[in-house]
């Protein structure tokens, strides 16, 4: 059985069209892996690297109002600046 010269150019564009498939797709798998792996901010410049931050509390509390947690429950049961 003898192939004719239609099937031949349909097989040739399939092929080719599959082709264009798989290397738009490992084309898209490398630009993906690009994004994932390079570094996505410009590298120091002769500065020290990023280090954790003191975690400590510190000694005295923050100026306010007067009131604690356990005073705002409910709301607040006093103006703030008045004497109970």
């Amino acid at each position: 059985m003898a192939v004719r010269a239609g099937t031949a150019a349909v097989r040739a564009a399939a092929v080719r069209e599959i082709l264009f498939v798989l290397l738009m797709g490992v084309g898209g798998l490398l630009l993906a892996l690009l994004a994932a792996f390079a570094p996505w901010y410009p590298a120091p410049t002769g500065r020290r690297p990023a280090a954790v931050v003191d975690l400590n509390s510190p000694a005295e509390p923050a100026p306010g109002n007067g009131l604690t947690a356990a005073d705002m429950v409910g709301g607040p049961s006093r103006a703030p600046g008045t004497a109970s």
